[in-house]
């Protein structure tokens, strides 16, 4: 998971504040959220129904619902915006990558066949 310690960039600064995430709301979804691998970063969101029981029905919860935090390799903290069906939305970004993905791949085998003979 993402380490909170890491330094923002001034992208993610700006975004946060245009954007009004507010700063126990950016921890908490830095603590729980679900990490997502999409494009070469992490995608965190909250899953509501995934939280520990003592968080569940908190208002730092509700509030940060339809979250995403996308986090460099490193750790770095790129972006953040508001996308109503948060988990769903990560879910179809994953499955056309890697369903154009495995097209290209299809793509190249017969190229790659009658090069051979």
């Amino acid at each position: 998971m993402a380490n909170p310690r890491h330094a923002p960039t001034r992208h993610f600064r700006e975004r946060t504040d245009e954007r009004r995430l507010d700063a126990d709301v950016l921890q908490f979804i830095l603590v729980h959220g679900e990490e997502y691998e999409a494009a070469g970063t992490t995608h965190l969101t909250v899953r509501e129904r995934e939280l520990p029981l003592d968080v569940i029905h908190s208002q730092l919860a509700r509030q940060s619902r339809d979250w995403i935090v996308v986090v460099a390799p490193n750790g770095t903290l790129l972006t953040c915006y508001r996308r109503r069906g948060a988990v769903r939305f990560l879910r179809q970004k994953i499955e056309r990558r890697h369903c154009s993905r495995r097209s290209r791949d299809l793509q190249a085998e017969p190229a790659e066949a009658s090069d051979v003979r």
